[in-house]
């Protein structure tokens, strides 16, 4: 679609003048619908116009509609192929304005349609200065464009200055607001255009809008054909093969997360977003009126297309004052390498290792998934060496950590501090103890990922952010033991394998007598059995290698790990050796486990190992100064002493 026309035109350009007595011709063809718009959509338009804060005199600064794809047909104007309902909308509320202020007829464009010609008497009528317009329920076309223009005659009237408001919208509208004109040319039927558009084959977002802008025909002013079309294809194919890398599902989510904050199908958007607020900064700097207030906010789906638009205007301008002005081919050239800069630079996010742990641990917490953020993070990159963003982004981690006394003017980063604040944290329901444990344990895990140079193993922030996560109790909760009979059933049935190889110390022969009596007496079918409580609390306390049923320890980080909440939630706060079989038989299997989970249950931290299925307290002990450790002597760059 690259000989395609793009560009924005005013609302007053379609209206009637002495050019054009009857104003622009519009024909909307009969595989379109019909007008449909309710009334919350019909008040929302009026909504964001009078919030659209416009200067008199400064028609740079406009309130952008999206796209209208016409074609233009010898015979019927104006074909709409896409556009149609806000361009209706647009006659029925200059129509309402015109009649309600002024007590005449409103002078606009022509809206004709294949389907239902009367279509065009009904929007005609609604002018009519005798006419007291009531909801007509004999078509639903009929009744849409009615239900409408009561809409907006019930919106002016609860304004407090019926006429200093309709006035002012009017004008809004006819000098200050602007559709996207994506004028469609060749031989191409709009039908099938049409189709395209709607079943998301040709995907009119901002980025596509933009590269439609960036190829068009008409700003190739005299050079060759070949030049021309050698530029189209060599710009095409840079697109093509940027958007294909960044829609791999593991470059995608390390940049995004949850993609909250970018959520285009076309991925090249991430990169125009942030360039847009970067070229918005550049040019204020000289020109204050290249930043219009709430422009962004006003115009959520068109704004870098706006930017773009601008921008390249402002280019083309600069260039023609040179004395020996550049052809387009090479002023375009010259602004795609800036934009091929901002995708190198997630490029080299994702392919240097440190920094693809380091900036993934950013970017994967929630309350990091934002624009704003992520605009933080490249400013990190650009102004600063590569030895200096990698102690920016440690000391941003460090800065996320919710240390107590971290405010402090003389405050230090010591492994003390680092113990502190481990001991700190404890799992409540409270969502925030869960994030703070969750943001820790996941910086274990990363770190761990990074600290393993032997075959350099990457942490999958894709995987990670796919799944909902769980902060695992090691060793069993006591409280959360299992309500009916079937599962008391499952749970005894799971643990017996492990009771029964234990039976011969002397250290289990009690647990081993209360859970065989519970077992062969079934008394897991009687839920006001005490046997089986008394039973279940003593497998749980030899199990986490305890003399009695303390759970002091049980919400402690030394006794927690992250899991997702699939296999958590499967085996139903099992023993140890029980968790560890499940965990190991799923690991890279059904689900993702993270390392230090699976370090976890290997006992891969214990530092004298003489049974694998306690968790106790010397467990305990050498996974949380493991984990003090590995935080504290990565993010401070300094080495343990041997």
């Amino acid at each position: 679609m690259v000989n395609n026309s793009m560009g924005t035109k005013k609302v007053e350009e379609l209206l009637v003048s002495k050019s054009m007595p009857l104003g622009m011709q519009f024909y909307v063809p009969n595989y379109q619908r019909g007008y449909r718009w309710k009334e919350s959509q019909v008040q929302q338009l009026l909504n964001d116009i009078k919030e659209f804060d416009y200067e008199k005199n400064n028609e740079k600064k406009f309130y952008c509609l999206q796209p209208l794809v016409v074609t233009e047909d010898k015979e019927n104007g104006w074909v709409v192929i896409d556009g149609q309902q806000r361009l209706t909308t647009l006659f029925i509320i200059l129509t309402c304005i015109e009649k309600m202020l002024y007590k005449e007829k409103a002078k606009l464009y022509q809206m004709n349609y294949q389907n239902k010609p009367q279509m065009h008497d009904w929007l005609e009528e609604l002018g009519d200065v005798n006419n007291d317009v009531q909801i007509n329920s004999d078509d639903i076309d009929a009744y849409h464009i009615t239900n409408a223009y009561l809409t907006v005659k019930a919106w002016l009237e609860e304004a407090n200055d019926l006429k200093a408001i309709g006035a002012e919208i009017r004008e809004k509208i006819r000098t200050y607001t602007r559709f996207i004109w994506y004028e469609v040319k060749g031989d191409i039927k709009p039908e099938i255009i049409f189709t395209n558009i709607n079943m998301g084959k040709i995907k009119l977002t901002n980025a596509e809008l933009i590269k439609a802008l960036l190829l068009k025909q008409d700003n190739y002013k005299g050079e060759n054909d070949d030049v021309i079309k050698a530029s189209q294809i060599k710009i095409s194919t840079a697109w093509d093969n940027m958007e294909a890398k960044l829609q791999r599902d593991d470059l995608w989510r390390f940049l995004t997360g949850s993609g909250k904050f970018s959520k285009s199908e076309t991925h090249m958007e991430l990169i125009f977003r942030i360039m847009a607020k970067d070229i918005v900064k550049d040019r204020i700097r000289n020109n204050p009126e290249f930043y219009v207030e709430n422009e962004e906010e006003l115009n959520k789906d068109t704004y870098t297309f706006i930017i773009f638009s601008r921008e390249l205007e402002y280019l083309e301008n600069e260039n023609e004052k040179t004395d020996k002005p550049l052809p387009y081919s090479e002023l375009l050239e010259s602004f795609w390498g800036k934009i091929e800069r901002y995708y190198n630079m997630f490029i080299d996010w994702y392919e240097n290792r440190e920094w693809y742990h380091l900036i993934g641990v950013l970017l994967a917490k929630e309350e990091n998934q934002t624009e704003s953020y992520f605009e933080e993070l490249c400013d990190l990159y650009r102004t600063h060496t590569k030895s200096e963003f990698v102690r920016k982004l440690k000391e941003r981690i460090i800065n996320e950590i919710d240390f107590e006394d971290k405010d402090k003017t003389d405050f230090s980063f010591t492994h003390e501090v680092v113990e502190e604040y481990l001991k700190s944290l404890s799992y409540s329901d409270k969502k925030i103890d869960k994030d703070k444990i969750r943001n820790i344990l996941l910086l274990f895990n990363v770190i761990s990922m990074q600290n393993n140079t032997d075959s350099d193993p990457r942490f999958p922030f894709n995987s990670y952010q796919k799944q909902k996560w769980d902060i695992e109790h090691i060793h069993s909760v006591t409280t959360e033991r299992a309500q009916n009979k079937k599962e008391r059933k499952e749970w005894l049935d799971s643990a017996w394998p492990y009771i029964e190889s234990v039976a011969s110390d002397p250290k289990a022969f009690e647990m081993y007598t209360k859970a065989k009596d519970v077992r062969d007496k079934k008394f897991y079918d009687d839920e006001h059995a005490t046997e089986y409580d008394e039973m279940y609390n003593s497998v749980i306390a030899f199990f986490s290698g305890e003399t009695g049923t303390d759970d002091k320890h049980i919400n402690e980080i030394s006794n927690l790990t992250l899991l997702d909440q699939r296999t958590n939630r499967g085996y139903r706060n099992q023993i140890f050796p029980v968790k560890r079989n499940k965990i190991l038989e799923k690991s890279g299997v059904e689900s993702f486990i993270p390392l230090c989970t699976k370090n976890v249950f290997l006992k891969f931290y214990s530092k004298t190992v003489s049974q694998m299925y306690l968790w106790d307290k010397n467990d305990r002990k050498d996974y949380f100064d493991k984990m003090a450790d590995e935080i504290f002597y990565y993010l401070s760059g300094t080495r343990k002493e041997q």
